[in-house]
């Protein structure tokens, strides 16, 4: 199916209260996915009243103060992920004026099949969701896009560096950003942030006596410590048996317990979130599932001939993708 995609503006959001300047280095749980490529997630709304004017005078500018405001309690996703080949611990930093990239874009997509149970050619996801900007010697934390589908809804577009946001702390950021711009349309609504969505960035309490930081990011030391641990640990090494020829791994991205499907920005629950990432290696996602039922929704992403033979397999009409 043939669609374009219309890009209306390009901004630079900036946290609306902001005072000083952070530095956050990645911990040991971090560095790990220092190198992983970026994740991309998609949230689809179905919204009837979503007309090139609506979107421009409603949803656009809550959506970006709304941003604002959720960026000043969480400011690290205003800055970069910077390296130095001199340090060996990358860190998140935050300086007054750094913002996120926020596209505002319009699709001539059918939203309903995009966001629905049959499968479509993943390539069409991808021009809902932002590019990230890296340098030689930084990248940004996370960008934004949001997407009109003329008098059909809209979507958020997000791609975030594995290292700065995980899914947890992802899916913590958009809560705490749709409950900001939901309260802000509601006059009456409490005007204090929820605190239990609020980070925290004391790194004092993680342990780290023996540098694991720098062992992750030098190979060297992994294989000495793949070497120390197999001494150690020779029979918990032994219970995890070689791959046989023809055997894969297969990461899982997202998780039910997320609670993704209640990030109403004021105009409703998502008809469809979307990892569209999975594609960029072997992955599967999980999320709970729409209807709040205690089932559990997986998306693939598979060639043509496998998604068919897959779905031959289960049997089923409608498959969640």
């Amino acid at each position: 199916m043939n669609s374009s995609r219309n890009v209306i503006d390009v901004s630079r959001v900036t946290p609306s209260a902001s005072s000083e300047s952070l530095t956050l280095p990645l911990t040991y749980f971090d560095i790990f996915w220092y190198k992983f490529h970026t994740v991309e997630r998609v949230i689809f709304y179905q919204l009837t009243d979503a007309t090139r004017p609506f979107f421009d005078s409603v949803i656009v500018p809550n959506l970006k103060s709304s941003l604002s405001s959720s960026l000043s309690h969480y400011l690290p996703l205003a800055g970069n992920l910077v390296w130095d080949s001199l340090d060996q611990k990358p860190s998140i930093v935050y300086s007054q004026n750094d913002a996120v990239s926020l596209t505002v874009a319009e699709s001539n997509s059918d939203l309903s099949r995009l966001a629905g149970n049959k499968p479509f050619p993943t390539a069409e996801l991808h021009p809902l969701v932002p590019e990230l900007h890296v340098t030689d010697d930084s990248a940004s934390a996370v960008s934004f896009q949001v997407t009109l589908f003329p008098n059909q809804g809209f979507c958020i577009g997000v791609t975030a560096h594995h290292a700065v946001l995980d899914g947890k702390t992802a899916t913590m950021f958009l809560k705490f950003w749709a409950d900001t711009c939901k309260r802000q349309q509601d006059q009456t609504a409490n005007a204090s942030p929820p605190q239990d969505r609020l980070p925290i960035y004391d790194r004092t309490v993680i342990k780290n006596p023996n540098n694991m930081e720098a062992k992750i990011l030098n190979d060297d030391s992994v294989e000495e410590l793949d070497e120390t641990v197999a001494l150690k640990l020779p029979d918990i090494l032994a219970s995890f048996p070689i791959l046989p020829p023809g055997s894969q791994l297969v990461s899982v991205a997202g998780s039910t317990r997320f609670g993704v499907y209640g990030l109403d920005f004021g105009w409703g629950r998502p008809e469809r979130v979307l990892v569209v990432s999975i594609d960029q290696g072997e992955a599967i996602s999980m999320a709970e599932g729409r209807d709040g039922n205690g089932g559990v929704e997986i998306g693939f992403s598979l060639k043509k001939h496998e998604m068919e033979a897959l779905i031959d397999l289960l049997k089923i009409d409608h498959f969640s993708f």
